[in-house]
């Protein structure tokens, strides 16, 4: 009878596992996650290997196949593995096949197609029947073709319907696109920072996706309308959107900004710190977030180039309806008196369950500090405010003092790193805490 491809060989079956193996898996029933390479295996030990997968399968919860390709064994080793030992792995929640996919070297027996026939094997061996608790899948390859990661996403959607989570590195992105914009499956996408998006073409996103995380992928202004074609042209149901630490400057958030208007469901998460926003950016995201994102819980935007004229436009679109919003992170932008005044009449009228406001670093001095003052006196929600690094003085601190005697609910208030205060600055402060007893943390510092 001819031997199966996927069994080792009959005269090689009974060679054992070495020690320093056994030790490795033995640890791994106490932490749960389970680590095998395709170098810890020879042909002849994969058949105790399997029994000991067997008999310890309600055990181990994240499982990580790592595949070099660096010995002589080739991958069916996985293969019979997945076959015998991982399908009895009923528990399992997380799947990791770290696929490295080497160029031929002598002594490298198998091809990138090869690794893919592979991972389809194991996937199919990981069926919802097996594995029902399987909720993420992580793929990490180098080397890979479009068209292989293709094969391998279509394998995960027949087999694995279950996994909610796919991570993938940043080379990845462009190439899962048929997947993300046919697929009815919800699921959250997280992208690892090990490589740079690719510039150009074809990104696309399910209908069903919820969440997007590409904090510091190098997304610049170009790449950045491309994904947000992409967002339009399929109306999202995004609830939670992270583009932080890229470079997306005005073009990019204005091209965001129609995007989002589009969407069927309001955002409740949109974080763009660090991105080169002007106020012509963030005017473009406030009508989007105006019109229809009115369930808005958090917004950053912090470290950006946000001016008097972008606070105003932002405060326009915030005033409309958003009682929902929770916390608006602005610090370390250019927003100072025409601006704050905006932003202060729209926080005191509307924003009833604000309870974190960020505004460090803007340069209000204490013109703006007074019109912020004015507003949270009364504010019932609010817990914590940040000022620090405002070149606040003295007729500003004045100000903050009368409104912590007054208010009845901020319980952190950050304000080093202003101007040196008085004598008569720190009696007002100490006068205000007699009549505060919310407040636990008052932090005071002076800059120069």
């Amino acid at each position: 009878m001819e031997r199966s491809p996927n069994e080792p060989n009959d005269e090689l079956s009974e060679a054992l596992l070495n020690n320093e193996t056994k030790e490795r898996l033995n640890r791994c029933l106490e932490d749960g996650r389970m680590i095998l390479s395709d170098q810890d295996l020879e042909l002849g030990n994969c058949c105790e290997l399997a029994n000991w997968m067997q008999e310890n399968a309600a055990s181990v919860k994240e499982v990580t196949l790592l595949w070099t390709g660096d010995n002589n064994t080739g991958p069916e080793i996985l293969v019979y593995l997945a076959n015998r030992g991982l399908s009895k792995w009923r528990n399992l929640v997380q799947l990791e096949l770290a696929t490295i996919f080497p160029k031929r070297h002598p002594g490298v027996l198998v091809s990138t197609a090869g690794a893919v026939i592979t991972i389809e094997a194991i996937l199919k061996a990981l069926s919802k029947d097996q594995t029902p608790f399987l909720q993420r899948f992580q793929l990490e390859g180098k080397n890979m073709q479009r068209a292989n990661i293709q094969v391998i996403i279509e394998a995960l959607v027949e087999h694995l319907p279950n996994v909610t989570t796919l991570g993938i590195t940043r080379k990845e992105l462009v190439a899962i696109a048929p997947f993300l914009l046919l697929s009815d499956k919800s699921l959250c996408l997280i992208v690892s920072r090990n490589d740079e998006v690719s510039k150009g073409g074809g990104v696309r996103f399910n209908r069903c996706l919820k969440s997007l995380d590409l904090v510091h992928c190098g997304i610049d202004n170009v790449q950045c309308m491309a994904l947000a074609e992409c967002l339009k042209e399929v109306g999202t149901s995004l609830t939670q959107l992270d583009l932080g630490g890229n470079g997306i400057g005005d073009e990019g958030a204005e091209a965001l900004g129609a995007a989002l208007s589009t969407s069927r469901e309001s955002l409740d998460f949109l974080s763009l710190p660090d991105n080169d926003i002007g106020d012509k950016g963030v005017a473009a995201l406030a009508r989007a977030i105006s019109t229809n994102h009115r369930s808005l819980k958090h917004l950053d935007l912090s470290a950006n180039g946000i001016g008097d004229e972008g606070g105003v436009a932002l405060a326009h679109g915030l005033s409309t309806s958003h009682e929902s919003l929770q916390s608006l992170n602005l610090s370390h932008n250019h927003i100072v008196m025409q601006g704050l005044e905006a932003l202060a009449a729209a926080i005191g009228t509307n924003h009833t369950l604000l309870e974190t406001l960020h505004l460090a670093g803007n340069q209000m001095q204490s013109g703006g500090a007074r019109e912020v003052a004015k507003v949270i006196r009364n504010h019932k929600s609010l817990t914590e405010l940040n000022l620090h690094d405002n070149r606040i003085d003295s007729w500003g601190a004045s100000a903050l003092a009368e409104m912590l005697a007054r208010n009845s609910a901020l319980k952190i208030l950050r304000l080093y790193g202003n101007a040196r205060m008085t004598e008569q600055d720190f009696m007002s402060f100490g006068h205000a805490m007699k009549h505060n007893r919310i407040l636990e943390r008052l932090e005071l510092g002076y800059r120069w």
